[in-house]
């Protein structure tokens, strides 16, 4: 029992088991919180072992109804408990550092997904460029098509014009060839005439008709 009451009045560092608090008349009441006190934090450490995450909103309420709304404890240091350690302070510490993994999560997550967005919008990019490289191309294609185009309709124009000409021609030569005709028709229609004129020969059987008789043309009797 003197050990409980020295273990009570020092400031030793508690024992890294869970402590039992006997509720006897010769133990002081100042020392007796003290344990209770005590070994409500080691139970609280045993808790926070076994789950070391715990939602902002679980813990919350705990530190509102330990620790007055007018005494908030200063934290320092990055360590989570301190060797001597209050609830308050305990509780406190975890709330900070549970949100604090809780925003590290949710910034890796954000930037997970921006990463993400920029390789979609990385890819995207690469699409609309090459689709603007095929749609440049295909407007030069279009452009060579185009003039192919003119240079045929062009060339056709061109044939046709010839025909045209051509057709002239044949014209022009077919006049020109009724027109030999009809001159041809006349000389042979005055050589027949100049034959009928002629005076027939003597003796013998009759004049043979002239060779040209034998050409179109009535035939001499």
């Amino acid at each position: 029992m003197d050990m409980i009451n020295d273990e009570a009045k020092s400031s030793a560092q508690p024992a890294p088991t869970r402590t039992t608090v006997a509720c006897t008349p010769q133990l002081g009441r100042a020392a007796r919180d003290r344990l209770m006190k005590r070994s409500a934090e080691w139970e609280l450490r045993g808790a926070l072992a076994r789950r070391p995450v715990l939602l902002q909103h679980e813990l919350a309420p705990i530190a509102q109804v330990l620790k007055p709304e007018t005494q908030r404890p200063q934290l320092e240091g990055n360590d989570l408990f301190d060797p001597e350690p209050t609830i308050e302070t305990s509780i406190e510490r975890y709330i900070q550092w549970a949100v604090k993994q809780r925003m590290e999560t949710e910034r890796k997550a954000n930037d997970d997904k921006l990463a993400q967005l920029e390789a979609v919008v990385t890819r995207q990019t690469s699409m609309v460029e090459r689709v603007r490289w095929e749609i440049r191309e295909v407007s030069h294609r279009v452009e060579d098509h185009r003039r192919a185009i003119e240079e045929l309709r062009r060339e056709i124009r061109e044939v046709f014009d010839r025909v045209e000409d051509h057709h002239i021609d044949i014209e022009g030569l077919g006049m020109a060839m009724d027109r030999q005709k009809e001159t041809s028709d006349r000389h042979i229609k005055s050589i027949v005439e100049l034959q009928m004129e002629a005076p027939m020969g003597g003796g013998g059987g009759g004049a043979k008709p002239h060779i040209l008789s034998n050409q179109s043309g009535p035939h001499m009797p």
